[in-house]
């Protein structure tokens, strides 16, 4: 079998650095999309690259089955198979130990996807945390071989959210699941037959977070005979999306040689975890380690290291100017408690709960028999709203004057939103395709009246979107 391969890494449009880092070694291939403020994400996807491509081809039986354990029976003794587990768990370990070390990258992590061909056996080898993702296209379609350790996830497993609401619900990007931000790691693993002439496509979260599946298949269906072309076309079209993230894309294809192969009759087809979470486990992984720390060229960037220790008559210079300053904080707080106070009192607005009806509820009142029922159903959907509703995710809110002057503008999330305003009378839309709003008379319309008349408080306003096509 001959592999071709392509790879690329782009920051984007938006971000002032790129914390994505992949790697590629003897019939593998790996990305990893980092976290962590200063420049601790790129710090930690890059030792995440070195340490699992490097210690991937020193581990031994010994050590596998020292941090495997029980959980070799799974597979077998296979060490190929087993030590990419372990050295993604040792690159976690390694990560954390330094999180410890160096308080400036607390919070530090990355995902990591990795592939490794098996020739033999015709066989892909899959391991996965994180968000970052791994497609494969075959005869023209596309599948996704790994599954997103992310929130949303978990609320589609738990049966809490559906495939409709998924694009209406913020902090898509919230994983459950990395390298580095925890003493252990759970790492999953899955096989897969590959064929000749299909197309990998490793991703971080840039490329799928811009484009959806059907524009990737696209792209590569169009371009696939030229690697490098496909790979910076799937990069210049998340930028054109947006760009929002840095996007990493390696995609790899497998052509047949004409040498015979065999296939592996007892595949994995579900996804195994494997877990180091045990005290005996981390002691063994410090070891291997130190052992190993030769073979690894870690260097920690002077901007993340500890601060040199301020010598003791600053820490006096500081104390004493403290408490010179201590007498007049206080002092000056009372008189700022006081005008806050004030302005309180003072403070006029609205509170909008923005929100949409759910799938049962919206469906009984479209198979609703007459109009006033239908009025009637929507007058209880708003006045009950927490059992019929759910919040309106990514409408754009706008508020003006009778004027038209623009006196507020926002974008809708999973929380009301409070708008301080002069006491008087405004007109409030929100756009959103398809959907409209319903007034306080329940009919379907494309703006509110709004009237800010209380002092001293903030006023709820439930504001409740439906479909346009509701009104038929």
């Amino acid at each position: 079998m001959k592999i071709s391969y392509y790879a690329k890494t782009d920051i984007g449009l938006l971000r002032t650095e790129n914390q994505d880092s992949y790697g590629i070694g003897e019939d593998c291939y790996l990305v990893c999309d980092g976290m962590g403020g200063a420049v601790a994400g790129s710090f930690a996807s890059q030792v995440a690259v070195e340490v699992i491509l490097k210690l991937c081809k020193t581990i031994n039986i010994e050590q596998v089955r020292d941090i495997i354990g029980n959980e070799l029976s799974k597979i077998g003794n296979d060490i190929d198979i087993f030590s990419p587990i372990v050295a993604i768990m040792l690159a976690n370990r390694m990560l954390y130990n330094l999180t410890i070390k160096y308080p400036k990258l607390a919070g530090m992590g990355t995902t990591a996807v990795m592939s490794k061909v098996d020739r033999d056996y015709n066989v892909l080898n899959v391991y996965h945390v994180g968000d970052s993702r791994l497609y494969r296209i075959r005869e023209g379609n596309i599948k996704l071989l790994t599954k997103d350790h992310s929130k949303i996830n978990d609320l589609l497993d738990a049966g809490k959210l559906t495939q409709e609401d998924v694009k209406f619900t913020e902090n898509q990007n919230i994983i459950t699941r990395a390298v580095g931000i925890a003493s252990s790691v759970k790492v999953d693993y899955r096989q897969y037959h590959y064929k000749p002439n299909d197309f990998y496509i490793m991703c971080s979260d840039g490329l799928n977070g811009e484009i959806d599946d059907n524009s990737i298949n696209d792209i590569v269906n169009k371009n696939g005979k030229n690697l490098a072309f496909a790979v910076n076309e799937l990069i210049t079209s998340a930028n054109r999306a947006g760009g929002r993230d840095n996007t990493t894309v390696i995609m790899f294809t497998i052509e047949d040689d004409g040498q015979p192969v065999k296939l592996l009759k007892d595949i994995k087809k579900d996804i195994l975890s494997f877990s180091d979470n045990d005290l005996q486990k981390g002691l063994y992984e410090d070891r291997i380690l130190k052992e190993s720390s030769k073979k690894l060229s870690i260097e920690i960037p002077e901007n993340l290291k500890k601060k040199k220790k301020i010598y003791t008559y600053l820490y006096i210079v500081v104390f004493v100017t403290s408490l010179l300053f201590l007498g007049y904080y206080f002092f000056s707080r009372k008189e700022e408690e006081k005008a806050h106070n004030k302005k309180l009192d003072e403070i006029s607005g609205v509170i909008l709960n923005i929100r949409r009806l759910n799938k049962g509820r919206l469906k009984t009142i479209k198979e609703a028999d007459n109009y006033n029922y239908k009025k009637q159903l929507l007058e209880e959907s708003k006045n009950f709203y927490e059992g019929h509703s759910f919040p309106f995710v990514n409408a754009a809110v706008f508020i003006e004057e009778k004027t038209g002057y623009n006196k507020f503008i926002a974008i809708s999330g999973n929380y009301p939103i409070k708008v301080y305003l002069p006491q008087g009378e405004y007109k409030m839309s929100l756009k959103y395709p398809s959907f409209s709003l319903v007034d306080n008379n329940f009919n379907i319309v494309k703006y509110l009246n709004l009237s800010v008349d209380l002092i001293g408080e903030l006023r709820e306003e439930i504001i409740l979107m439906v479909p346009n096509n509701l009104e038929d």
